[in-house]
């Protein structure tokens, strides 16, 4: 179960861990989808504050099935293979 499904069924929305928890509302939505684990310290507020089980939210699976990871940014590397010689051409070691 994911850390998304958990908070929902305890009726848990993102605006109200941004405005109990007073997390930031970019990273409140990092953990909604699953691209922030959430940490023990984080997972004891919640706990506390939303009256759900710490050992339930720390076994919580941040990922979301299905998803693909995020892509790289920037411009891709370069390929390290040398070049195929001209087809005909014959190396020096062979004349």
């Amino acid at each position: 179960m994911t850390l998304r499904t958990l908070l929902e069924r305890h009726g848990v929305t993102q605006h109200a861990l941004v405005e109990r928890l007073q997390l930031k509302r970019q990273y409140a939505h990092m953990l909604w989808t699953g691209q922030r684990r959430l940490g023990h310290r984080l997972g004891k507020r919640l706990s506390n504050e939303f009256g759900i089980s710490l050992e339930a939210l720390l076994r919580a699976d941040p990922d979301i099935p299905g998803t693909a990871p995020p892509q790289r940014r920037g411009r891709p590397p370069k390929y390290q293979h040398q070049v195929p010689a001209v087809v005909g051409e014959v190396p020096k070691e062979e004349l």
